[in-house]
């Protein structure tokens, strides 16, 4: 009868489920090539990117980016890297309404652009919510 429990409980339903068809983020523990940091260093807006990876090697559906924004100021127009080319899909976000997220700047899909960011050839642009939780995957 609570909603934001409610919202809770739906989204650890979700995450659950992601866990279960998403082998790549879990797949490789402990093996150190199925977790890389995209950027851990962002001081200034308090947002970590990473990449979780079902094998050594990047192929398209064998990796997951996760976002997080630790702050409540939303982030516009944020640019990480991508660790291959393409159209990615958001598979989870917490700020998703159901949850009883806001819903802020939600894009479910996103492009990569040929910019060289964090280390890679291609990156992508998000909005991300604040205090919020992304988890994009490669388009299939």
């Amino acid at each position: 009868d609570e909603p934001i429990r409610a919202g809770l409980g739906r989204f650890v339903c979700a995450l659950g489920a992601l866990y279960r068809e998403s082998p790549c983020l879990w797949r490789g523990d402990p093996d150190t090539w199925s977790f890389t940091w995209i950027d851990c260093g962002d001081r200034d807006n308090s947002v970590l990117s990473f990449v979780r990876r079902e094998r050594e090697e990047t192929r398209a559906g064998d990796f997951a980016i996760v976002v997080l924004n630790l702050t409540p100021v939303p982030r516009d127009d944020y640019r990480i890297g991508a660790p291959a080319p393409g159209r990615y899909v958001e598979r989870l976000c917490s700020d998703d309404p159901r949850f009883g997220g806001s819903g802020y700047g939600s894009r479910r899909e996103v492009d990569t652009e040929p910019v060289w960011f964090h280390g890679y050839e291609q990156s992508i642009v998000l909005r991300i919510p604040p205090l919020a939780a992304i988890v994009l995957a490669p388009a299939r």
